[in-house]
């Protein structure tokens, strides 16, 4: 497989452990066709070698319920070859991504509006970073957020 050839795979979804077959099945019947259009012809013959998009509605990764719902709409074998596609069978569920305070802009700052805590532990915090770090780091802090350290916003002269 070209380096293009695998880009554009891993553009369409692609799994990377498909990529073997996906270049002999290619070579034995691409003929002039365009690498990207054989491709995607062959995603609903081929669906093990593509990857489910789980921020496209599909819930089935992480509900068992929810493969359930699938099953009565689509069919056992549909459902079975779209969990399989992302390494699971029936029954299987893989965990939720985790949203932590890295991955969260701001969650770290109290002074932040996606600071995910009660005002009294707000609060709290504030008051525990003033102690600690003393009023001018803080200041930064909350300026960092667009805040005084008083908490209310900052307004532009």
């Amino acid at each position: 497989m070209t380096p293009d050839q695998s880009f554009i795979a891993k553009q369409l979804g692609a799994l990377p452990s498909a990529q073997p077959d996906i270049d002999l099945q290619f070579e034995a019947e691409g003929g002039d066709t365009p690498f990207s259009e054989w491709l995607e012809k062959q995603r609903a013959a081929k669906p093990h070698w593509f990857a489910l998009e789980a921020d496209a509605g599909l819930e089935i990764l992480y509900s068992v319920k929810a493969q359930g719902h699938h099953v009565r709409e689509h069919g056992e074998a549909a459902t079975r070859a779209l969990l399989k596609a992302n390494g699971l069978t029936l029954g299987q569920i893989k965990p939720r991504p985790k949203q932590d305070a890295s991955t969260i802009k701001g969650a770290n700052n109290p002074y932040s509006d996606a600071w995910r805590s009660t005002p009294e532990q707000r609060q709290a915090k504030i008051g525990s970073l003033i102690r600690a770090m003393g009023t001018k780091k803080v200041a930064e802090i909350a300026a960092a957020a667009g805040r005084r350290i008083d908490g209310s916003p900052l307004t532009k002269r």
